[in-house]
């Protein structure tokens, strides 16, 4: 310790910033995914709540589109401390801090600037979906992970020139492929560059290995695709329900061409590490219309980075571009045989582990054509995001902010307990005792029959449910009707609406129906509680 302690010391100044820089943006990151983890725990939204009981009753083939390893780690995890959201949410969130400890490692082998190293290390710590998606059960947070331990192993061989972390790598492929589906768009890269290594040396146990390996790597996927991900791989279906819903599928009506559709989705990809520029026209400290320019402005930013770190690692780097830029092409011919999404998407969010060391590799690059100092090449991209797009809209993530917000099932559960029991003491009459009318839309209804038949807290209430309320579940769409209809009879009506547009379609038609009694009950502006009674 003591001799630690000394080298330390004698350590040059700037080693010392280095350290201490990395260590409170390591420190950061972290406090950002346990912030909302541990203090705010927030409830499954409609995704989890639907398949929390699928991961619990249904068999593996079923699950097809989950991956079978994630499925049965979660599972058992669930079995030995109950179904508690922490226990669907353990191994996400413990990949997404093994995965803010692998970047420093991975930022030193392909950075050789200290001041870039760190500022890799910062855009990943607060990448708003990288830490939203550490905390929500889901796999995507979980194969960021697995993608990125392929990386700094393959990376840890070149610098140790030791082939057991080529035979170990070959060795995990296969089961990383249980692990997380999309593992797959990594294995032509990596198989290749260790057949290519194998024959440079000479060594058939590594040639061998790797093609054995890869042989292996494709009897599992085969055997995958065979018996569960031929279900959801049905090109029609994908293409037209997905593509249709978030435009990741190329739809020929569009009237954009498909060439021209695959290069913008691929530049959304590139553009992935910007991504907190989705919330800049949201946000209160940017002037209206502000916050939209300077989004357009910084995804163009980083798609030159992107495309420029890539090509700056092509004449001499080979072995690097190809690590990092294969599974990019591999992604773009998979989604044109229409069997997985492209662009800026929650299943593509394990593409960060490959592109957002490009933009850093491109301003490395630039240092040396500029013939300047490197923070010289670093102030665009400081000023542009870093700088501009974190402060602006810095908070301390203890809600979700990317392609998902908050879930508030265990509130909407506990509002509705209490209206009723407050009912049932206040009006003790035939009227009132009778089962009231119970109309939620689908963000409201799915959570619901989770915490009501799994929950170990919530369950014990299912049969006040039962003897208290008839459930009507509704598509969103139908919320306002059925609930009007519903008041033609007699008794109460509690609407629910989980969503923005239904909820204030409740609100509007609320306020419209002056001969209605109304108590509303908000929990925040996308969950409304009103209780109708004429």
């Amino acid at each position: 310790m003591e001799n630690t302690w000394r080298e330390l010391r004698a350590a040059w100044p700037e080693q010392r910033v280095y350290w201490l820089s990395l260590a409170a943006v390591l420190c950061l990151g972290l406090f950002q995914r346990l912030n909302g983890f541990i203090n705010h725990q927030s409830s499954f939204w409609l995704d989890e709540a639907l398949w929390a009981p699928r991961f619990l009753t249904w068999s593996f083939s079923e699950l097809n589109i989950r991956p079978i390893g994630f499925v049965w780690l979660t599972r058992k995890i669930v079995e030995m401390f109950g179904a508690w959201e922490v226990c669907f949410r353990l191994i996400p969130h413990l990949a997404g801090l093994a995965s803010l400890a692998l970047m420093p490692y991975v930022a030193a082998r392909l950075l050789r600037s200290r001041v870039l190293r760190v500022v890799l290390v910062f855009l990943f710590a607060v990448h708003p979906a990288l830490v939203d998606l550490s905390k929500e059960f889901k796999p995507y947070s979980f194969e960021v992970f697995l993608h990125l331990l392929t990386v700094a192993v393959f990376l840890r061989y070149q610098q140790t020139q030791r082939r057991a972390w080529l035979f170990g790598l070959l060795a995990f492929l296969p089961v990383g492929f249980l692990l997380g589906y999309n593992m797959a768009f990594a294995f032509p890269s990596l198989l290749l560059l260790v057949l290519v290594t194998g024959l440079r040396s000479r060594s058939k146990e590594l040639v061998l290995a790797a093609v054995l390996s890869g042989v292996v790597c494709a009897g599992v996927v085969y055997e995958l695709n065979s018996h569960a991900l031929h279900k959801v791989n049905d090109a029609g279906k994908a293409e037209n329900y997905w593509g249709r819903k978030y435009d990741v599928f190329y739809q020929a009506e569009s009237g954009q061409g498909r060439v021209r559709w695959t290069l913008t989705k691929t530049a959304d990809l590139l553009a992935i590490t910007g991504l907190v520029r989705d919330l800049w026209s949201t946000n209160e400290h940017l002037a209206p219309g502000v916050g939209e320019k300077l989004a357009a402005v910084d995804r163009w930013l980083w798609i030159g980075l992107g495309v420029l770190g890539l090509a700056a690692l092509l004449p001499k780097r080979r072995e690097q571009a190809l690590l990092l830029g294969g599974p990019l092409l591999v992604l773009v011919a998979v989604n044109a045989l229409g069997k997985w999404p492209l662009g800026e998407f929650r299943t593509n969010l394990f593409a960060c582990a490959y592109l957002m060391p490009l933009p850093l590799l491109a301003l490395e690059a630039m240092a040396g054509w500029l013939r300047g100092n490197v923070q010289l090449a670093l102030l665009g991209l400081l000023v542009a995001d870093a700088a501009g797009g974190f402060v602006i809209t810095f908070d301390a993530h203890g809600h979700k902010r990317c392609w998902a917000k908050d879930g508030y099932s265990r509130e909407v559960l506990q509002t509705l307990i209490d209206f009723r029991k407050l009912e049932l003491a206040h009006k003790p009459s035939s009227r009132s005792a009778r089962p009231a009318r119970l109309v939620l839309d689908l963000f409201s209804h799915k959570p619901l029959d989770f915490y009501l038949g799994y929950h170990p807290t919530y369950s014990q209430y299912q049969d006040f449910f039962r003897e208290n309320f008839r459930i009507d579940r509704v598509a969103s769409t139908r919320l306002i009707d059925v609930s009007a209809q519903r008041l033609r009879g007699a008794g109460m009506v509690y609407a629910v609406a989980s969503k923005g547009r239904s909820a204030a379609e409740l609100t509007a038609y609320a306020a419209a129906n002056p001969s209605v009694v109304v108590r509303q009950k908000r929990i925040d502006d996308n969950v409304l509680i009103v209780v109708l009674d004429r």
